[in-house]
């Protein structure tokens, strides 16, 4: 255990011992000890380092995830948490081109797909009638292979017959529409509110179900202004904010 080297707890100095430990900890995360993204030994290696009982690291811990230092991803372990993703929202909103701009890999893995029928909000954010068939696309987004968004994407499924497929294809909306023909969009409207997610939604962002994610909701449209996507996106909120462009 490299990593812990130097790693000790001082007992009767007046100081607890979960303290002198975060601050160790805390002090390996400023200096570059632990990178961000780089996951620390075990609750039970540290533990049997230093020879204390697991409860106390346990707390030790928790008070550097309070801080921001460090995240727990339930059956993985614990992380020193990344940098805070800018993401640009204007008239050209390419999520790809954000990511890019910071030298990070980004990934979109597709769930599953569906056709479905328009209902009441889809079909007015699509511009089509009620019932209209419609594309839908369930997929998580990923920074360096983890995930910092759970997206619905809906699309109409006339105008865009083989999109589902080419989006399976290519991992990427962007892509999946140039295979399309259409060769650019644009951002009309984004709306961004917050809840707390499912069950099944905090596992798939790989958060706890008591820590709130932003929605965001956006029409994207073509050069004549003719809504081609609708987007409902939840985003994990330590991971990702909001930059507005005017």
């Amino acid at each position: 255990m490299k990593a812990l080297d130097g790693l000790k707890v001082e007992r009767g100095c007046g100081r607890p011992i979960w303290r002198q430990i975060g601050d160790d900890l805390r002090g390996r995360v400023l200096n570059g000890t632990f990178g961000p993204g780089d996951r620390l030994p075990t609750e039970q290696e540290m533990s049997s380092r230093l020879g204390v009982n697991r409860h106390t690291v346990r707390r030790a811990v928790a008070a550097l995830v309070e801080q921001g230092l460090l995240r727990v991803e339930q059956g993985r372990g614990t992380f020193v948490q990344e940098h805070v993703l800018d993401y640009p929202i204007g008239r050209r909103t390419r999520f790809t081109e954000a990511v890019a701009r910071v030298n990070r890999s980004r990934g979109r893995r597709i769930l599953d797909t569906s056709d479905i029928k328009a209902d009441v909000a889809i079909a007015k954010a699509l511009g089509v009638p009620v019932g209209h068939p419609v594309a839908h696309l369930r997929g998580v987004i990923e920074v360096d292979d983890r995930p910092v968004g759970l997206g619905n994407t809906y699309l109409s499924r006339r105008r865009f017959p083989d999109l589902a497929r080419h989006a399976v294809e290519t991992r990427s909306i962007t892509a999946a529409l140039a295979r399309c023909g259409l060769d650019d969009y644009f951002r009309k409207t984004t709306k961004v509110a917050t809840r707390m997610p499912t069950r099944d939604e905090a596992n798939i962002l790989r958060q706890p179900q008591s820590r709130p994610v932003l929605v965001s909701e956006a029409i994207d449209v073509d050069r004549d202004d003719r809504p081609i996507s609708f987007g409902v996106t939840l985003w994990a909120g330590d991971r990702v904010q909001f930059v507005f462009e005017s």
